[in-house]
């Protein structure tokens, strides 16, 4: 039997317990809200239900805002099933082997001093347990993977929040699975940059030397998985190893390397075309062209290139009118020279022949992309960190309303250092063009810095990869009551180029009612 002075340790130690532990609160907020220090829980709770369809990612925020104490040593895991009693417990780490595998990530902040607070949008994987600051807000992003085909319409997942100073607590999220699945062929293209020198800078590895290359690799391989198909091919188009990329459904295009050379182009071309791989292809020669000479070098490269093979594509991104003459347009001087199009995204609504001139070469059997780089800025869509997710998210949907089938942005690891020496603490990449904006050029950052031998991904990334999803939902409701109803569904979106949702419920209900009519459950 115990004794009364046992008994008094015992109370004391609970009061003492009950006396420091911590107080939080969880919540939940969407993938495409951003989530700030300073925000605080919605009241009333809003309940958390998501949906997806087979092949696709979906994700939800878990918030944990702190009280008047700090948070020490907060471990996160989660829970996925059936529902009570059907599932199990996961440990923070890689992907389980699960039929729903289940990422958690830690988001990071990052300054942005001309929008007056740092934002959210590194997205580190969430390896262990973490503080947080006492009276702030820290989201964990729970990403969900739902592979081609699950025997299952529901699932639940569940993730526990439990602090070194702080009681357990828990948030329960519902998933439903749309009866149908995503396109493994991926539209639209979304083609990027990816600079080696500046990557390997950061990663403090040689260019020459062998981890070079199976770092670049890494990279390569991450952006495909989130859409992204970089310029380049991380080997040489005739190595046995470049099948693997040109043959996988998410590699929406590349670029051929360019050369003066009559001989190598038919070569190469006749070689893609034979295996099948030539249709993705495109040729880059000159960037932004303005004045004649500048014009003068895409037509000859253009006549070069059609004169070794009809099937070899050629692009130029433009911005403005020839310099010489600012009542012609770019479609006046370059067309029979251009296969594919790619005006910058606000170009449209600078000049309305523009437009007109966009869909006229459509019409004749060309290619109808755009671009966006240090320009245009809000209320355009654009992917600086400053903005807001929408603007990350719906510039795929205003491609769709606009008939646009590619993206072309110019990098996703541009760390110069001449602008930047670490963009985890210094995101205003392009201080020589505008210092006022930040990550342009960068959708990635560099994993040395938190212990990772590769890319760390960013919320402006999984945001792209839902807009490209997005317009994955409108292709098939084309397919399903034809374009005039998906445009129709991107219109109620998207009302123009600088009029769009920035409503988190009416993206969902708009995408809900996309999905009933693709599964006839109108």
């Amino acid at each position: 039997m115990p004794t009364l002075t046992a008994v008094l340790v015992v109370v004391l130690v609970l009061l003492c317990s009950l006396a420091v532990a911590a107080d939080y609160t969880l919540w939940t907020a969407p993938s495409v809200q951003k989530v700030f220090r300073a925000d605080k829980p919605p009241d009333p709770p809003a309940p958390v239900h998501l949906t997806a369809a087979h092949n696709e990612f979906e994700a939800v925020q878990v918030v944990i805002t702190a009280g008047d104490e700090p948070l020490k040593e907060a471990n996160v895991t989660a829970y996925v099933g059936r529902g009570p009693g059907g599932g199990r417990r996961l440990v923070v780490g890689p992907p389980v082997a699960l039929d729903i595998p289940v990422r958690l990530y830690l988001p990071h902040y990052v300054p942005c001093p001309n929008a007056g607070r740092d934002f959210p949008d590194p997205l580190p994987p969430l390896t262990g347990p973490f503080d947080v600051a006492a009276n702030t807000s820290q989201p964990v992003w729970v990403e969900l993977y739902v592979p081609p085909k699950v025997g299952r319409r529901e699932c639940a997942v569940e993730v526990f929040v439990k602090p070194a100073n702080a009681p357990e607590r828990h948030v329960r999220i519902d998933l439903t699975l749309r009866p149908f699945a995503l396109p493994a062929d991926v539209q639209p293209v979304f083609t990027v940059g990816l600079s080696e020198g500046l990557t390997t800078y950061q990663h403090e590895v040689k260019a020459d030397a062998p981890e070079a290359k199976a770092l670049m690799t890494r990279y390569y391989e991450f952006l495909l998985e989130h859409y992204a198909s970089p310029y380049y091919l991380p080997v040489d188009l005739k190595a046995p190893e470049a099948a693997k990329y040109l043959n996988d459904p998410r590699l929406t295009s590349y670029i051929i390397p360019w050369k003066e050379d009559e001989a190598y182009l038919r070569d190469i071309a006749t070689y893609l075309e034979q295996h099948g791989w030539l249709d993705k292809g495109y040729m880059y020669v000159v960037d932004e062209p303005i004045n004649q000479g500048s014009y003068d070098q895409i037509k000859a490269a253009a006549a070069l290139i059609h004169r070794a093979h009809p099937n070899l594509r050629l692009t130029a991104p433009f911005y403005r009118a020839p310099d010489w003459n600012d009542k012609l347009t770019t479609f006046d001087v370059l067309t029979g020279s251009l296969d594919i199009w790619c005006p910058n995204e606000h170009y449209f609504d600078t000049n309305p022949r523009i437009y007109e001139q966009f869909r006229e070469r459509q019409q004749a059997g060309e290619t109808g992309w755009w671009y966006v780089c240090c320009g245009p800025g809000e209320p355009y869509n654009n992917f600086f960190v400053s903005m807001d997710g929408f603007s990350h998210r719906l510039i795929f949907t205003q491609m769709y309303r606009m008939g646009v089938t590619g993206l072309l942005y110019w990098n996703a690891t541009y760390w110069n250092p001449s602008s930047t020496k670490d963009p985890w603490t210094d995101i205003a990449t392009v201080k020589d063009i505008n210092p006022l904006i930040y990550g342009d050029g960068s959708l990635l950052y560099p994993g040395k810095q938190v212990g990772i031998d590769g890319p760390v991904g960013s919320i402006r990334l999984k945001l792209i990869r839902d807009g490209i999803e997005d317009y994955q939902y409108l292709r098939l409701l084309a397919e399903k009551r034809g374009e005039e109803a998906a445009k129709r569904a991107a219109r109620t979106l998207c009302k123009s180029l600088s009029e769009y949702c920035h409503d988190a419920n009416q993206l969902a209900r708009v995408r809900d009612k996309i999905a009933a009519e693709i599964a006839d459950e109108r």
